[in-house]
């Protein structure tokens, strides 16, 4: 049977085939002398006579191609691709690719690429991007650019997404969303585009926030038939994003997207359907939509929420979240629910709403009112109209009391031992003396010190008496610590995501460890994104992933993230 993998990338190079017979202009802008020593290919352009030659062997390429003689079309192919013809040097990599000899072909687009040939840029990319044994998101982003200054839309979306994510270059949402409105503005527009357009102006990610313009570009993409638009648009209607609130048309377009099983949308349909918003209540249908928004759809290859959440996608968080809140498709917890809305909460309003919704049912008004002021400042419709009804002698202005901020140790000179002494619990040997230092910060109350000292006692002491005192000390420091990892505090994430995983004062979980560590990482704490690579490359979860994570661990100072991409994501050997 056939890999999902190679059946994707079958009918995506397939498709190629044609545009590449069809639009590649043999000869055409050709790069100077420079640019082809710069890309290391072996392939020169044709002299004349080899020109002439070539172009013989590509038209009978073309007669036995349309004669269904594939061996003798491929052999003429072949021949024209090593005489220098950029077209079929581009046609022949494809045909390495459905042959799975993807050094070949990777030779051959780049021998295309130097010469000029506007796909071959963007179909390498592609293959640093997708294909396992040769992802690499540097040359993925490297290849994606040339192909988007070539105005191809798919390799500007792509560049885009590489921008967006940070995958093989540095994050920068600005520039992503210059590249996503150049696919989205093309006559044929991308429709991922167009939905990533409309994100960053719904959520102000790299443009100043507009949900009345990120409405437009929903609708836009929604009238192409396409599943990640319409629900976009069904969240506007759904919330009051730049349109006014609506029910039954945010149903209207969110029974559109799950028709091409998008969990997003299924999701949010068995929330209508279990509230009866816009619909009749039928807690029958919602329990289906539940079921296969977990499940995710092997016909359209989509994973379910849970597996998209573990892999950082926030949309999928959120909703995973309410699940957990309500109980729906999964069993009712409100500890996961607030995880995974945490964890979603940077980038998404309608989380910072739920978390206040939560903390409310558990009669916490202060926390409440500090998640409706984060969302009323990202102009949250319902975050504003909860703020007037709940609090309404207060100021609209964000008010975040004390106790919303992250703690910091109060323990004066000890304070700067604290920071030196939890970096190295986890090598060989602690001097003395920085574990008193963490031993007087521990005895003061501090839970980031209690928990590295509970790290101490555990890996440096040993034995029944060491673990006994470990146990001690992350008993005291687990709510501390957890209150201050809720507060924003991406050291004390860092820490809660390790007993999560250990099982050190809490029942192991690795989900819940997951969590806070991507918590920590979204932050910019370098140690976290170090932790998160680490974690998505040891379960070889997903490639892309470890490589952003270790990337930008380096960027943010950590010397062993950046010695550890050298040996395991090597730039690729150039021909």
């Amino acid at each position: 049977m056939m890999s999902n993998t190679k059946m994707k990338r079958n009918i995506f190079f397939a498709a190629v085939a044609v545009i590449l017979a069809g639009t590649a202009v043999y000869g055409a802008g050709l790069p100077d002398k420079t640019d082809r020593q710069a890309e290391k290919t072996e392939t020169e352009a044709p002299d004349n006579a080899d020109r002439k030659k070539a172009e013989e062997l590509y038209l009978q390429y073309e007669e036995y191609d349309s004669n269904d003689e594939s061996e003798k079309a491929v052999e003429c192919l072949r021949q024209a691709a090593e005489l220098g013809h950029d077209k079929a040097q581009a046609l022949y990599a494809y045909t390495c690719m459905t042959e799975d000899r993807i050094d070949e072909a990777i030779k051959w687009y780049r021998a295309a690429a130097a010469q000029g040939n506007t796909m071959a840029p963007t179909l390498l990319g592609r293959i640093y991007f997708e294909e396992e044994q040769k992802m690499n998101m540097k040359e993925a982003a490297r290849w994606f650019r040339k192909g988007a200054e070539q105005g191809k839309t798919f390799a500007q979306r792509m560049y885009g997404i590489c921008c967006f994510e940070g995958y093989g270059v540095t994050q920068d949402r600005a520039e992503a969303v210059k590249w996503f409105r150049k696919a989205a503005e093309q006559f044929i527009p991308d429709s991922e585009a167009l939905y990533m357009l409309g994100v960053c102006y719904r959520d102000g990610l790299g443009v100043e926030q507009d949900r009345a313009e990120a409405a437009k570009w929903f609708r836009k993409g929604a009238g192409h038939t396409d599943d990640y638009n319409a629900y976009g648009l069904g969240v506007c209607y759904m919330e009051g994003y730049g349109v006014e609130q609506d029910m039954k048309e945010a149903v209207k377009w969110f029974l559109k997207a799950a028709e091409q099983d998008l969990p997003y949308a299924q999701c949010a349909l068995g929330i209508c359907y279990a509230h009866g918003l816009g619909v009749t209540e039928d807690p029958a249908k919602a329990g289906d939509y539940f079921k296969k928004a977990m499940a995710g759809s092997a016909k359209y290859s989509s994973k379910g929420l849970p597996e998209r959440a573990e892999n950082g996608d926030h949309e999928a968080q959120y909703w995973l979240g309410v699940c957990y809140e309500e109980g729906r498709g999964v069993r009712q917890d409100d500890t996961m629910a607030v995880a995974w809305l945490q964890a979603a909460e940077q980038e998404n309003d309608r989380a910072q709403v739920a978390l206040a919704r939560l903390a409310l049912n558990a009669g916490d008004r202060d926390s409440a009112e500090r998640w409706l002021r984060k969302a009323a400042k990202r102009d949250n419709p319902s975050a504003k109209k909860l703020l007037a009804e709940l609090f309404p002698e207060k100021e609209a202005g964000e008010k975040e009391d004390a106790s919303a901020q992250p703690r910091t140790a109060e323990i004066g000179a000890t304070v700067k031992r604290l920071v030196s002494a939890l970096r190295p619990v986890d090598q060989e040997t602690l001097d003395t003396e920085s574990v008193e230092w963490l031993r007087k910060a521990a005895e003061q109350g501090d839970p980031k010190a209690q928990c590295a000292l509970g790290v101490v006692c555990l890996k440096h002491y040993g034995g029944a008496e060491g673990k006994a005192e470990a146990d001690k000390w992350f008993a005291k420091a687990i709510d501390g610590l957890r209150e201050a990892a809720e507060n924003g505090d991406p050291e004390a994430q860092t820490l809660l995501s390790g007993c999560y995983g250990e099982g050190n004062g809490v029942k192991q979980d690795q989900t819940l460890s997951l969590i806070w560590l991507r918590k920590a990482a979204e932050q910019g704490f370098a140690r976290a994104q170090f932790g998160l690579a680490l974690m998505y490359f040891a379960e070889d979860k997903d490639m892309k992933e470890a490589d952003k994570w270790f990337r930008k661990a380096a960027e943010n100072g950590e010397s062993a993230a950046e010695g550890f991409m050298e040996r395991h994501f090597p730039d690729p050997e150039v021909e």
